[in-house]
């Protein structure tokens, strides 16, 4: 496991926090691994309490559920309108807007050879092979640049995206927000000038830190050339 978050340069220079939060849980329950991430909205001033509070909700809720449960949209749905509800019963402007956020989620079940993602919004997921990264759950935009949707809108559901694949493709799983794009893709597609150097280093290097060592100065270095957002990503070997 890899996971890591930044503060982008234009936070830092408004001496404001990273807005970004990630979990990840392995549940003995129902033996899945839950991995979330949640990019805030830089416009909205208490995103980072929003993307905290649906990272831990779907911790909460995806530890204890059934497979069946986790494919059913309405189950999302419900588990969504929960935290907007939470949110309103602590906010007492009654605001959800403050609190804008996405949501990128992938869960893995071994005996059900399933790898599920939910997505609302922009980001990234990615899944790799012995060679190469795919995308398998890509950014959502609105009308207009640099527009994307959020868990937080009152229309959510027209905005979420639930997908199935094969868990036995894939060799590691990456959920990122697009904080990290400008460096790993390249005409909407993953970079091969990043991904084919780390998945050769995954893939063949079996000491943790030093995986957790080249990860962090591969990002550091590319978040220092090409990134102003926030920077947060998550990746899991299969």
């Amino acid at each position: 496991m890899f996971a890591k978050l930044i503060t982008g340069k234009n936070h830092i220079k408004n001496s404001e926090v990273c807005q970004d939060n990630w979990r990840a849980y392995y549940s003995i329950n129902n033996k899945l691994t839950i991995l979330v991430l949640s990019d805030g909205a830089g416009s909205s001033k208490k995103s980072n309490i929003g993307s905290k509070l649906i990272c831990e909700e779907i911790i909460n809720e995806c530890s204890n559920c059934t497979i069946k449960e986790i494919k059913d949209r309405d189950w999302w749905i419900k588990l969504i309108k929960n935290v907007h509800h939470e949110i309103l019963n602590k906010d007492k402007n009654n605001n959800l807007q403050d609190y804008r956020a996405t949501l990128l989620v992938a869960i893995i079940s071994h005996e059900e050879n399933l790898l599920l993602t939910t997505h609302i919004g922009d980001g990234y997921v990615l899944a790799f092979d012995e060679i190469n990264a795919h995308i398998i759950s890509e950014p959502s935009n609105g009308e207009y640049v640099n527009e994307t949707y959020f868990f937080t809108q009152n229309d959510f559901e027209q905005n979420l995206r639930i997908y199935n694949h094969e868990l036995t493709k894939y060799k590691y799983i990456m959920l990122t927000s697009d904080g990290l794009e400008p460096i790993i893709m390249k005409n909407k597609k993953p970079f091969e000038g990043f991904f084919k150097p780390v998945i050769k280093f995954l893939i063949n290097e079996e000491n943790d830190k030093k995986i957790y060592e080249a990860l962090s100065a591969s990002i550091k270095k590319a978040y220092e050339t090409a990134c102003y957002d926030d920077v947060s990503i998550v990746l899991h070997e299969i």
